[in-house]
C-alpha cells in the first residue's frame, strides 16, 4: 500500500473530509435585527427554486415567527442586498418552529417560487418576522455550518449577522433549496445526524463503508487507483484492510493501512488500478478488528437529501459481509473511490458534473 502523494485523482467520489467530525456551530438569532444567511450559487440548469431547507438548532423560551427568504447579492460586500425576490409576490415563508424540530432538518415551501437564472448568486435568510417577540428568553439558534473549524473557503458560505453586523462564518451550511424533486445544498446541507460505523471482527468479517455506482452517462469505465479514508481509531489498533469488490462480491483489490497514516488521507491499491464500468455497482468497505477502528458515517433525513452531496444518490452506506450486505439509502460513510480516466462512450455521452453546487450528476 502506498499513500498518495504528488498524484491528483480526478474524482474523489463523495469527497467530503471536513464532515466527519460532529462540532456544530449554529447562532442565536435572539433580536429583532438578528439573523442568518446562506450565500450559494444557482445550479447550472436554472431551476425554479419553490422550497428551503433549514436546521433549526435549539430553542428557548417560546418560539418567534421566523422568515425565511431568497434575496439577492451585494457583490461589494458578499452579503445578502436586503430585497427580497419576488416584490409583491416575495419567495419567502413564515415560519414558527415547534420545539420538537429542534436539531433536525425542516422542509419548508415558498409562498411563491422563483425561477432562478443559471449560476445566479443567491442567498437564503432567517431573520425575525417584523413585530414579533423575541428577546433573550425567546428565540431559535440555526445551524449555520458542521464540521471543525474552517479557514472560509468561497462560495457556498455561510454568515451570522448581529444588529447590522455581518460576519462570515465558514464555507458550506446547513441548508439547501429545491425545485420539488430535485435538492440543491452546499457542503455540509444535512446534519440529521454525525455517527460512526464500528466494523467488528469477531470471527466472521464484517465491513462497512459505501455501495456506490458510477452513472452510465459518464463514460464506458473509469480507473479506480486506490481511496480516501477518514476514521478514528483506538491506541491499540495496528492496521485494517480496505476491499473493493463488485455486485456480485468479487473481490477486485485490497490492501492494508496502518492506522498511524490512515486518519484521513488518499491511499493507492497495491496492485494495479481497476477497471469500473459505468452503470454497475461496487462496495467499496473497510474491515477493522474488536472495534479498534470508527469509520465516519452521515445521516440524511431523506434519502432525496443526498442530491446535495457530490453524485447523490449514486452513493449510500453498506454494511455486513459477502454474501449478506445491507445498505442504508439515507448515509454515507467517509470513504470513497479514486477514479481517473474515464473512457468516453462510443457514441454521445457526457461527463460528471461537481461544481460547488450541485444536484447530483449529469449525464
Amino acid at each position: 500500500m502506498a499513500a498518495l502523494g504528488g498524484f491528483q485523482p480526478l474524482f474523489l467520489l463523495g469527497h467530503g473530509t471536513r464532515i466527519i467530525t460532529n462540532t456544530l456551530t449554529a447562532f442565536a438569532v435572539d433580536a429583532a435585527n438578528d439573523g442568518v444567511g446562506y450565500v450559494f450559487t444557482a445550479p447550472p440548469s436554472g431551476p425554479t427554486l419553490t422550497k428551503c431547507a433549514i436546521r433549526p438548532h435549539a430553542l428557548t423560551g417560546s418560539s418567534p415567527t421566523y422568515v425565511v427568504s431568497l434575496q439577492g447579492v451585494d457583490l461589494s460586500t458578499g452579503f445578502a442586498d436586503g430585497t427580497i425576490k419576488g416584490g409583491a409576490s416575495p419567495v419567502s415563508v413564515e415560519i414558527t418552529p415547534a420545539a420538537r424540530v429542534a436539531a433536525t432538518v425542516v422542509e419548508y415551501t415558498f409562498a411563491n417560487s422563483y425561477d432562478s437564472a443559471p449560476g445566479e448568486l443567491l442567498a437564503l435568510c432567517i431573520y425575525p418576522k417584523a413585530g414579533t417577540t423575541i428577546d433573550g428568553s425567546n428565540f431559535w439558534t440555526f445551524t449555520r455550518y458542521w464540521g471543525g473549524a474552517q479557514p472560509f473557503a468561497g462560495v457556498p458560505y455561510c454568515y451570522s449577522d448581529t444588529a447590522g453586523t455581518k460576519s462570515k462564518g465558514s464555507s458550506g451550511g446547513c441548508f439547501a433549496v429545491g425545485d420539488g424533486t430535485t435538492w440543491y445544498g452546499g457542503d455540509c446541507p444535512f446534519l440529521d445526524g454525525n455517527t460512526y460505523s464500528q466494523p467488528n471482527d469477531s470471527g466472521t468479517p464484517v465491513f462497512a463503508g459505501n455501495y456506490f455506482t458510477i452513472p452510465a452517462a459518464a463514460g464506458d469505465t473509469v480507473s479506480c487507483v486506490g481511496f480516501w479514508i477518514n476514521l478514528t481509531y483506538t491506541a491499540s489498533a495496528t492496521a485494517f484492510k480496505v476491499a473493493l469488490y463488485d455486485a456480485s462480491d468479487n473481490l477486485l483489490a485490497d490492501t492494508s493501512v496502518d492506522k498511524d497514516v490512515a486518519y484521513t488521507g488518499c491511499f493507492y491499491w497495491d496492485s494495479a488500478a481497476v477497471a469500473l464500468t459505468c452503470g454497475s455497482a461496487y462496495r467499496l468497505v473497510v474491515q477493522g478488528v474488536a472495534a479498534l477502528f470508527r469509520l465516519g458515517k452521515v445521516t440524511f433525513s431523506q434519502a432525496a437529501h443526498l442530491d446535495t452531496q457530490p453524485w447523490g444518490q449514486n452513493c449510500c452506506h453498506t454494511e455486513g459481509s459477502t454474501g449478506s450486505w445491507a445498505q442504508t439509502t439515507t448515509a454515507r460513510s467517509m470513504i470513497g473511490p479514486l477514479i481517473s480516466d474515464i473512457t468516453e462512450p462510443t457514441a454521445s455521452g457526457g461527463l460528471l458534473r461537481h461544481p460547488g453546487m450541485t444536484g447530483g450528476i449529469l449525464g
